[in-house]
């Protein structure tokens, strides 16, 4: 006996088309959809944006330090 991998369909018998793929084209769902696209690629920017900002921070404060203890030590270098 052959096994199906076909799944048996949720509409009524008669019907034209299933209760899953009305559910799916439904204006509330579509609306949801369209609504976690636009939340994930908010999220998507927000993330890639707070990215830049640290590795910004990270490289100035960084290059601040050193420049700091360069002149720092040039101050004392001056002094004695």
């Amino acid at each position: 006996m052959a096994y199906s991998s076909r799944r048996p369909s949720l509409s009524l018998p008669g019907a034209k088309e299933g209760m899953l793929a009305r559910v799916s084209n439904s204006p509330i769902v579509q609306s949801g959809t369209r609504a976690v696209s636009s939340a994930a690629s908010v999220a998507k920017k927000l993330a890639r944006s707070t990215g830049n900002a640290a590795w910004i921070a990270a490289t100035t404060s960084t290059l601040s330090y050193r420049y700091y203890s360069r002149m720092e030590g040039h101050e004392q270098f001056l002094r004695w």
